[in-house]
C-alpha cells in the first residue's frame, strides 16, 4: 500500500466522540478528505402526492431496455444522485412546445426542430444535447417529473442546496450529518465490518451525505499513504496498526479507528484501474463516473454514490453554458450505463438541481433563479416513460413555474430502492412518486 504526507489530507471523527463505520470519500481536485459521521435525527415535514402518467409502452433503442420492476434484492442495490449545481434550467432541458415559452424567451428558446422527440408526449421534448437520455426515454428506463423542489426552497443557492442536500425542512441537530443521504446509511444499518467503501461523493456531491465540498484528488490511485523518509511501505502500516491496537485513550482510540479506515479505504483505491485520459488532465463527469462504474463492479458493499456537477447557474450566455454542460452530462451517463455490464440493473439514477429558473429570459440572454425545476430518474426500475407533474405556465408565481412534484416523494422513491427506513429519514413517509417501480 502506498501513501501521502500531504498535510491537506485531513482525518475527521464525529462530534459525539463516537467514530462510525460510515466513510466518505471525496474525489475531485487534489487532496482527500476522509469523512465520518453520526446518527442524526429529523424534524416533521408536510407532503402532497402527485399523478403519474405513464406513455406507450417501452420500445428497443440503443440502450438497455427498461423492465420495469426492481431485478435484484435490496441489498444489492446502488443509488446514483447527480446534482446539477446552480439551477438547471428545466424549460431547456425539458422543452414545451407552447407559444408562451418562445414569447418569453426570444434568445434562448430551442427550436423544436432541433429538439429531441418524446414518444407519447407531443408537447414536450429534450435538449439536444440529450440524445442518450432520449433514447432511455424510449428504451423506457427514464422518467421525468416537472415542477419539482421542496416547499420551503428559495431563490438562493446556499438555502435551496442545504435544504435539497438536507432533505427538506429537516436539520440535524449539530451532533450528527444533516445530509439526507448520510441520515439513510446510519438509519438503514447497512454497515458490513469488511466493507471500507458504502458511500462515495465525488466533487461537490458530499453534503448529500453529511460531508462538505472539499479539495480532493483527480484521480484514486492518488489517494495514498506514503511511508516518511526511512520507513518501508510495510513497516509504516505495520507501526500504524499497532498504534490503533494500543490506543486506550477516547482520542487515540478515534483518531486511531479513522487511520484504519482511510488504509482501507486506499487499500480499495488502490486496485482500481486509471481512468481514460482521452478527456484530459482535468477531471471531467465522464471521468468521475468511470470510476464510480468500476467501483460498483469490484465492491458489493459500495450503496449510494453522490456526485455534483458545477456550472449550471445561467445568468448570462445561457446557451453557450447551459448546452456543453448537458452535452457532457449525456455523454457522462451512457458511458457509465455502458460501462456497468452485467450491473446495469443494480443501479438507480436520480438528477436534481437545487431550482430551476425563471420563465422570461433576461436582458443577458440567461435566466435567473426560478423555483419548480426537473427532476430525472434513471435506470431499470423506472416505470416506462412515466411523468409527473408539468410546465404550469398558468400557475405561476412571481414569474416561476410552481412546485408541483414534492421533492420528498423522489427522494422517498429512492430510499425505498435502496431499502431501509424513509418516514425515519426525511421525517415523512411521503407517497410514491410513480416513476419507480417499488
Amino acid at each position: 500500500m502506498s501513501a501521502t504526507n500531504d498535510p491537506a489530507e485531513v482525518l475527521t471523527t464525529a462530534p459525539s466522540g463516537v467514530v462510525t463505520r460510515r466513510r466518505f470519500l471525496t474525489l475531485a481536485g487534489g487532496t482527500a478528505m476522509f469523512l465520518t459521521a453520526c446518527r442524526g435525527g429529523a424534524a416533521s415535514l408536510g407532503s402532497t402526492t402527485t399523478s403519474t402518467t405513464s406513455v406507450g409502452a417501452p420500445v428497443t433503442g440503443s440502450v438497455a431496455v427498461g423492465s420495469g420492476a426492481p431485478l435484484l434484492p435490496v441489498d444489492q442495490r446502488v443509488l446514483l444522485l447527480v446534482q446539477l449545481l446552480g439551477g438547471n434550467d428545466g424549460l431547456n432541458t425539458v422543452v414545451p412546445d407552447a407559444g408562451w415559452y418562445h414569447d418569453a424567451r426570444t434568445e434562448t428558446a430551442l427550436d423544436r426542430a432541433d429538439t429531441i422527440p418524446l414518444t407519447g408526449l407531443d408537447d414536450l421534448s429534450l435538449h439536444p444535447e440529450l440524445g442518450f437520455l432520449g433514447q432511455s426515454w424510449e428504451a423506457g428506463r427514464l422518467g421525468l417529473a416537472l415542477g419539482a423542489g421542496f416547499a420551503d426552497q428559495t431563490r438562493s443557492h446556499f438555502e435551496s442546496m442545504d435544504i435539497w442536500w438536507g432533505g427538506g425542512a429537516v436539520r440535524a441537530s449539530g451532533d450528527g450529518p444533516s445530509g439526507w443521504l448520510a441520515r439513510w446509511l446510519e438509519a438503514a444499518a447497512v454497515l458490513t465490518p469488511d466493507e471500507p467503501m458504502e458511500a462515495l461523493a465525488l466533487g461537490s456531491g458530499a453534503l448529500a451525505l453529511g460531508g462538505s465540498p472539499t479539495p480532493a484528488l483527480i484521480r484514486p490511485e492518488a489517494f495514498t499513504l506514503d511511508p516518511p523518509v526511512g520507513l518501508t511501505r510495510t513497516a509504516y502500516d505495520e507501526a500504524l496498526r499497532g498504534f490503533a491496537a494500543r490506543s486506550d485513550r477516547s482520542w487515540q482510540t478515534r483518531s486511531a479507528a479513522a487511520v484504519l479506515e482511510t488504509m482501507d479505504v486506499a487499500e480499495v483505491l488502490a486496485d482500481v484501474p486509471p481512468v481514460s485520459d482521452e478527456f484530459g488532465a482535468q477531471p471531467t463527469l465522464v471521468q468521475q463516473l468511470e470510476v464510480v462504474a468500476q467501483l460498483i463492479r469490484a465492491r458489493p458493499g459500495l450503496r449510494v454514490v453522490s456526485v455534483g456537477v458545477n456550472g449550471f447557474d445561467t445568468h448570462a450566455d445561457q446557451r453557450l453554458l447551459q448546452d456543453p454542460l448537458l452535452a457532457d452530462l449525456d455523454a457522462a451517463l451512457r458511458r457509465f450505463d455502458d460501462s456497468l455490464g452485467d450491473h446495469r440493473a443494480r443501479v438507480t439514477t436520480l438528477i436534481t438541481s437545487e431550482f430551476g429558473r425563471r420563465v422570461a429570459e433576461n436582458g443577458s440572454g440567461g435566466t435567473d433563479h426560478g423555483r419548480g425545476g426537473v427532476s430525472m430518474l434513471l435506470g431499470d426500475a423506472v416505470r416506462p416513460r412515466a411523468l409527473i407533474g408539468r410546465h404550469h405556465h398558468a400557475g405561476m408565481v412571481d414569474g416561476d413555474l410552481p412546485i408541483e412534484v414534492p421533492a420528498e416523494e423522489l427522494y422517498g422513491d429512492a430510499l425505498r430502492w435502496l431499502g431501509g427506513p424513509v418516514g425515519e429519514v426525511l421525517g415523512v413517509e411521503p407517497a410514491p412518486s410513480g416513476l419507480l417501480t417499488l
